[in-house]
């Protein structure tokens, strides 16, 4: 066997023709080679074209010497003799030694590519697949393959559906990314798989967890979830690479599981107030099995089971950046207080305050399935009940107040009153309120009264005008976007229109079944966009307003006779006869039409009348 050559090449400044092409340096020995390069009596700082790892490029008296190098594999740039050496150049192929560091950079980058979401739909599925197959996790899989036979019949057959992500099983939407930004999101999946995603060994997706705990009654009950997730902390333990599977495999299980039970006692226990066995179950589950793990862990599991079962809710301590603005308390707090007595944005504080109180006493739970037109929906929602109501009530109080005055100015001045109460909603984003105001002026038997509106100043029509668009819901581009918009803009504390709400969410129930006929798999996306709407209204709950309760002024409000949508339509044609429509065109485009003076109320513009000074004493302010 011939022995191969190794020449070492000295280079001198003195060198003025290259060597000839046919000489070759060996692969094996042309690193030993580089480093005898020498440049006069110093050592070149950089390795000829072609070296594993090269610094900076030779200086251009040796430039020549590239013929010691072979041909570069792939698309290199020609380069004519004395133009200087390229700064881009090909890189080799990886030795064999460092192929493993060369794999495990590539997924790195692939797991960015994921993070960043720029990368295509294709590339997207084969990323996320090749980490979860390169990651240690996903060796230690639990398949039948695992178990002896003698194994395999004493276990439930159902621990294998938890980790088994054919498309039979579960689908993802490649589109869109988990709130972790690793992996994608579920659109549709077996419950089996569902509960692998909510306790899983490697990443945890804190959205699709508050998700599931808030939705799950819409295809399970709590009784079957609580028995799922007891089936998964009790994952046998194979005989073989034991040890690696408790590790990779149990303990981070086992911890997910522990969160999940925590997450549903403290924000979601409201499942379980109907459910004493569940409780029960629960409670022994904690004591007998999660105390042998973690003493510490259950020991507080119990504690916050126990206060749950008392009635006894997580206590919030709520800090305002400043202190609340002083009421205006009218003088007049006889009996015969009348509403045009109360200042208007005192009126549109307090029923914000009454609106806010309701909004954040109500349950996920009670937004799901359309509990709120069931037969048993004073038990299913109460809470959403007593908001409808209480928007009923404000309409017919409305229009009550307007049609309770014989005099037409008197009807106008009440009028215009209720549209500055709703101006000050507006500013003060109690959009239901608002909404319920707007709605009974647009009632057939305050909007016939043509009398009175006559009477009304411009400045308030076109108030009027302005808030009617706002909460219309066929303006612009339809679906209530004026509002949509304006909702979204504002950070202060909000109250939103509630009917609006729960026609979204009809809609959603309405428009995609809850499982997939052709796969029979549970419809997760539309449990997301559901949740979402629901977190929604959970932001607004958190942001009360920081005003001070006049209860007074509230149980007056509530205490006040008020008409059906009947009665007021009496009410309305027995002061103002009805006039036929071209009759009404006739007399308004005539020249001999009546001039009517309209109202003098400058308090339009300032927010309260003009009669009524504003003196404090002590922390309120009295009107006189």
């Amino acid at each position: 066997m011939s022995q191969k050559r190794v020449i070492q090449v000295k280079v001198d400044r003195s060198i003025s023709n290259p060597p000839p092409r046919n000489v070759q340096i060996p692969h094996a020995t042309r690193h030993a080679s580089h480093q005898n390069l020498l440049v006069g009596k110093q050592r070149t700082s950089g390795f000829v074209k072609g070296a594993m790892e090269p610094k900076r490029n030779l200086k251009k008296s040796v430039k020549d010497i590239d013929f010691l190098a072979p041909e570069p594999k792939g698309r290199t740039r020609k380069r004519t003799e004395g133009s200087p050496t390229p700064k881009r150049r090909t890189e080799s192929a990886p030795p064999a030694e460092n192929k493993a560091a060369h794999a495990k950079r590539n997924m790195k980058r692939q797991n960015s590519r994921i993070k960043k979401r720029r990368s295509r739909e294709g590339d997207s599925s084969r990323t996320w697949t090749e980490g979860v197959t390169n990651s240690k996790a996903a060796v230690l899989r639990v398949t039948p393959g695992l178990y002896t036979q003698k194994e395999l019949e004493t276990i439930d057959r159902r621990i294998f559906n938890f980790e088994d992500r054919s498309p039979e099983n579960v689908t993802f939407n490649l589109n869109h990314m988990g709130s972790n930004g690793l992996l994608p999101q579920i659109k549709a999946g077996t419950i089996e798989s569902l509960i692998a995603s909510l306790t899983p060994d490697n990443y945890s997706d804190g959205q699709f967890v508050n998700t599931f705990l808030m939705t799950f009654r819409m295809f399970s009950t709590p009784e079957e979830i609580f028995e799922l997730l007891s089936l998964r902390w009790n994952l046998p333990v194979p005989r073989r690479n034991s040890e690696a599977f408790k590790q990779q495999k149990i303990l981070p299980i086992r911890l997910r599981v522990l969160n999940c039970v925590k997450i549903w006692i403290e924000e979601h226990f409201y499942d379980l107030v109907f459910e004493e066995d569940t409780m029960n179950q629960m409670a022994a589950f904690i004591d007998s099995t999660i105390a042998l793990e973690y003493p510490g862990q259950a020991k507080k599991l119990h504690s916050y089971l126990q206060a749950r079962k008392q009635g006894q809710s997580r206590k919030y301590t709520i800090q305002y950046n400043g202190t609340p603005p002083a009421p205006y308390i009218p003088c007049n707090l006889t009996s015969e207080m009348t509403v045009l007595d109360i200042h208007p944005l005192e009126m549109a504080r307090q029923i914000a305050l009454m609106d806010h109180n309701l909004l954040k006493k109500m349950k996920p739970n009670e937004f799901l399935n359309g509990n709120w037109t069931k037969a048993d929906k004073k038990k299913l929602a109460p809470n959403i009940l007593k908001m409808i109501a209480r928007f009923n009530r404000i309409s017919e109080w409305t229009a009550t107040e307007i049609l309770a005055r014989q005099d037409v100015k008197a009807r106008a001045h009440v009028l215009n009153y209720v549209i500055c109460v709703a101006d000050k909603c507006k500013d003060l984003c109690n959009f239901n309120a608002l909404m319920a105001i707007v709605a009974a002026l647009h009632n057939s038997a305050i909007f016939r009264l043509h009398d009175t509106w006559q009477y009304l100043p411009e400045r308030s029509m076109n108030m009027f005008n302005a808030l009617a668009l706002l909460m219309n819901g066929n303006a612009g581009e339809g679906n209530f976007c004026y509002y949509r918009k304006a909702i979204q803009e504002v950070t202060c504390p909000r109250v939103p229109y509630l009917g609006l709400s729960l026609t979204d969410l009809t809609m959603i129930t309405d428009g995609m079944p809850i499982i997939i006929p052709e796969t029979k798999q549970i419809h997760f996306h539309k449990l997301h966009r559901i949740a979402s709407t629901i977190r929604q209204i959970q932001q607004y709950q958190q942001s009360p307003y920081c005003f001070e309760p006049v209860m007074f002024i509230q149980d007056w409000l509530m205490s006040r006779a008020v008409m059906d949508e009947e009665q007021q339509y009496k009410a309305s044609t027995l002061l103002e006869k009805q006039i036929p429509k071209a009759q009404r065109i006739a007399l308004a485009n005539s020249k001999n039409k009546k001039k009517i003076k309209p109202i003098q109320v400058p308090w339009v513009q300032l927010g309260f009348p003009a009669k009524l000074k504003t003196e404090k004493s002590g922390s309120v302010s009295v009107h006189k």
